[in-house]
């Protein structure tokens, strides 16, 4: 779901023109679910006693050492974003009421948007804790086979939270190499930190981009529903929905043929959600 190397082109939002007010709403909710993140990643941090961790390391289970180090609370990544998703909903309702030119709101006691919210936010969860879990055992793998001393490898632990596997992976490549280099203990040690918050960052960035323009996106599909629902729009019957693509040349091979495809507001795409095919 998340690549293991920043790359601020890989992140540039390409705007279509007839989705401006889509980005420009998403760009509001991206803000805050980056910042609650990282907040979460950083109270999950603070948990759990270096000590503690540093002495199951050499007699405990990986399992137990994990349990020590908040996977319980790893598990748990993402789901501070629930209230940001539901106001990224709310935003775009919005974006689709103007679009209509019509005083609307989207009614989110609905069961249709209920049951979206419950199984949209339990597969976020389910992404983002599975590889973060990954990142613990992938950091705890390589400190044990490397021989790092164990207190070393348990502050090494509780800051690998809020990574991904890949990620975990790439901070344990470049302190190999900067070990094979050389590199005082000391000074490799800040310089794998520094890389490791980066690509923390980078993660929590991903995550709110992808997360805002999936919620924004919804609420414009659930009003839409709500609308077909109802009964309630302007001309006799309900238009229909069209997939937009930029053309340009980083168009990927999903996209290019589904420009101009046309389905019923209800209809799913063959293909999935545009903003599910590309995270980011």
């Amino acid at each position: 779901m998340f690549s293991a190397r920043p790359a601020s082109d890989r992140m540039a939002k390409r705007v279509h023109p007839r989705q401006r007010a889509v980005y420009t709403a998403s760009d509001r909710i991206e803000r805050d679910m980056e910042r609650a993140l990282l907040e979460q990643i950083k109270a999950l941090q603070a948990e759990g006693k270096l000590s503690e961790i540093a002495q199951a390391i050499q007699v405990a289970s990986p399992e137990e050492v994990l349990e020590l180090v908040n996977a319980r609370g790893v598990k748990g990544i993402g789901t501070v974003l629930e209230p940001h998703v539901v106001n990224g909903a709310a935003a775009g309702a919005q974006v689709a009421a103007k679009e209509l030119g019509r005083v609307l709101v989207l009614d989110m006691r609905r069961p249709h948007f209920q049951r979206w919210l419950r199984e949209h936010m339990s597969t976020m969860v389910n992404q983002t804790s599975g590889t973060s879990i990954g990142a613990l055992k992938a950091t705890l793998r390589d400190g044990i086979n490397r021989g790092r001393h164990p207190m070393r490898l348990a502050k090494d632990l509780k800051q690998s939270i809020g990574l991904t596997e890949p990620h975990a992976k790439a901070v344990a490549k470049l302190r190999a190499k900067l070990e094979a280099d050389g590199v005082p203990a000391g000074r490799a040690d800040k310089q794998v930190e520094a890389y490791r918050q980066k690509l923390i960052r980078y993660r929590a960035r991903n995550i709110a981009r992808t997360e805002s323009m999936q919620s924004v996106s919804a609420g414009r599909q659930k009003l839409w529903e709500q609308l077909t629902a109802d009964d309630a729009w302007p001309d006799e019957r309900p238009p229909k929905k069209s997939w937009l693509t930029s053309l340009d040349e980083a168009t990927c091979e999903i996209c290019q043929p589904m420009n101009g495809q046309r389905r019923e507001i209800n209809e799913t795409w063959d293909v999935g959600e545009p903003s599910f095919a590309h995270p980011g």
